[in-house]
């Protein structure tokens, strides 16, 4: 079972957008897929179950040891199954590392480890204890970049944050940029440069669209709305990489 983390501590880069489309992506390549949604704020859960979904128990619970994974993981009509989040995740940094510790989540997955070929986890804009139990989980890191400097430059944190949880840990997810929000200017062009010559992957970027926020207020995935929109296809290119990736591991 692959796991990949959606992270950057900057919000507004594409993350939930990404771990969406990316997730439905996959499960029309015929890949059993768990998507959870790690953000309190809860937009993947509402995504793609409904408004209704959030006010139920689900990755809190799971991490704070109330209840099993296998109990709070959703099928969704997209063919991907849903670990929701809610509000209850803001709670989580209270005493928290002392309690939970990084590993949780990493335990809690190797659970249903062989009913999933792939894990795609929401992260939510920060560097706290959810996003470290994502990133000690994960073999890979996925990093939007909005092709703005912060965007860019919030990455060389995250960086720096796996490199204590390579130390501290043992684990070393692969960190791989993807530039979201493309469009023909001198400032996407040169991150787009800087991102090819600093990592030795990237995955292809995403263009700048307007169906992924109509998609999201339809409450429907971007392949089930606009299948032939630019956000469609984009999406459907970074799965079909990662997909064989995974084969040639």
């Amino acid at each position: 079972m692959q796991i990949i983390s959606i992270a950057n501590q900057k919000g507004g880069c594409a993350k939930t957008a990404t771990s969406v489309c990316l997730a439905t992506a996959l499960a029309k390549h015929n890949k059993r897929v768990l998507l959870v949604d790690l953000d309190q704020q809860a937009h993947s859960t509402i995504w793609l179950l409904g408004e209704e979904a959030k006010e139920n128990t689900g990755i809190y619970q799971v991490l704070i040891g109330k209840t099993a994974i296998s109990l709070q993981i959703k099928p969704s009509s997209s063919l991907v199954d849903v670990l929701p989040a809610n509000a209850e995740l803001a709670g989580l940094e209270l005493g928290g590392w002392t309690k939970i510790g990084a590993r949780k989540l990493s335990r809690s997955l190797a659970e249903v480890k062989d009913l999933y070929d792939l894990v795609i986890i929401d992260c939510p804009p920060n560097l706290g204890l959810a996003v470290y139990n994502a990133l000690v989980a994960s073999n890979q890191v996925i990093a939007p970049i909005d092709c703005g400097p912060e965007s860019y430059e919030s990455i060389a944190k995250l960086k720096i944050t796996l490199q204590h949880i390579a130390s501290e840990y043992n684990s070393h997810p692969e960190i791989i940029p993807l530039l979201t929000f493309v469009e023909r200017t001198k400032i996407a062009q040169m991150i787009a440069q800087t991102a090819k010559t600093e990592f030795p992957k990237i995955l292809p970027s995403i263009r700048k669209n307007t169906s992924i926020p109509e998609a999201f207020a339809a409450r429907m995935p971007i392949h089930q709305y606009d299948a032939n929109s630019s956000a469609a296809k984009d999406y459907t290119l970074v799965a079909e990489n990662i997909i064989q990736w995974q084969k040639s591991n």
